[in-house]
This record gives C-alpha cells, structure tokens and sequence, in this order.
C-alpha cells in the first residue's frame, strides 16, 4: 500500500518528491527550527497534542506553494 496516499485516497507521492531538496537544503540552513517541527509532529502523531503555530506556519506555506504553484 502506497505510504503517501491521504486521508481522501489522493497519491501525494509526487508533491513529497518534489519538495524534498528544498526542504534538506532548508534544513541545512535551519536545522533547529526542522528539530522543533519534527518533534511537535511526531508527539502530534503519537500522543494526538495538538497543532503547534510552528506547524501552522509549515502547513501554511506548503498551502500557498501549492496554490502558487497551481496559479501558474
């Protein structure tokens, strides 16, 4: 089973791709603050806490990526 399927059954395999150089090269020039958004993610995902305004702030510029991205 495809991992990068979501919620609605949409294969987000490709958009994950895609974004994956940016991010390392993102990382590379801010690894703290990719520490602090994996760490809220992932006690989001295990406990259910809720969303951090730091995973806002990712969540809302993958959002208008895409919405750039599909104005073109």
């Amino acid at each position: 089973m495809n991992p990068y399927l979501d919620i609605n059954y949409v294969d987000r395999t490709e958009e994950i791709k895609k974004m994956f150089d940016d991010t390392l090269e993102d990382m590379r020039n801010d690894p703290c603050i990719y520490a602090e958004v994996v760490n809220d993610l992932l006690f989001h995902w295990i406990y259910g806490t809720r969303e951090t305004p730091l995973m806002n702030l990712f969540k809302d510029s993958i959002i208008k990526s895409k919405e750039h991205a599909n104005n073109k």
